[in-house]
């Protein structure tokens, strides 16, 4: 699973470095001011894009080297087994910023080019239900331990609306079924359209406490156990 999550994310962000170069074209015809401004734009997204392309490049290289060699044992995991098909599916990795309980998890905001502590994440439908698995490899801020542990202390009948409110607010490659979303109501459906807006653009970030309970219930995902090799 984490394999396949990093895999998608390069694929993206190796598309996401092309487009920015051929973006830098686009400023033809334009007052000088207004290049100056798109050129200094493109600029910073490049060096981002360009950071994470080689951050990802690096986590699926180690990730190479522990499938051709069969050796797991850096890896680290949490997972939520369901006894039903989640109504909805993702695949994807995140560097981790808050956790469920509104606390910074490492210094994204103050170096987002250092060193930061990347989780991939999957919701996926089994052979008896469904499966959330978040993995990792390397941490330098434990940000990835300490979010598995913060969702462990939720209670289990909140543990679904808060994965939930994590995929749509941090998660592109999120796709859910057409029934599930139509008996949703209308606030609900608010909801979802508000945090799938969420990082669309620089003014519109995610916020500390996006991931906090918020009353709403998306999903029943009462009977679920909570598996790791993390937390004890």
């Amino acid at each position: 699973m984490a394999y396949r999550s990093i895999c998608r994310e390069l694929f993206a962000k190796d598309h996401h470095v092309e487009v920015i170069q051929q973006l830098k074209d686009f400023d033809r015809g334009l007052s000088v001011e207004q290049q100056v401004a798109l050129q200094d734009f493109l600029s910073v997204s490049a060096l981002g894009a360009k950071t994470g392309q080689s951050r990802l490049q690096e986590c699926k290289a180690k990730l190479d080297a522990m499938l051709i060699g069969h050796r797991y044992d850096d890896i680290r995991f949490c997972a939520v087994l369901l006894d039903q098909t989640p109504e909805i599916v993702a695949s994807s990795s995140i560097y981790l910023e808050y956790d469920f309980h509104g606390n910074t998890l490492q210094p994204f905001a103050k170096d987002p080019l250092g060193a930061l502590d990347v989780i991939t994440f999957s919701v996926i439908a089994t052979e008896i239900g469904g499966a959330v698995v978040f993995s990792w490899i390397d941490e330098t801020h434990g940000a990835c331990t300490r979010f598995a542990e913060f969702l462990n202390r939720l209670t289990k009948d909140r543990i679904g609306d808060a994965i939930v409110r994590f995929l749509f607010t941090y998660c592109e490659n999120t796709f859910f079924s057409p029934s599930w979303w139509e008996v949703q109501p209308d606030q609900n459906r608010d909801k979802i359209r508000y945090r799938a807006n969420l990082g669309t653009f620089f003014t519109n970030l995610p916020r500390s406490d996006s991931l906090t309970e918020d009353g709403f219930q998306f999903v029943r995902w009462n009977n679920l156990k909570l598996v790791s090799n993390v937390i004890w």
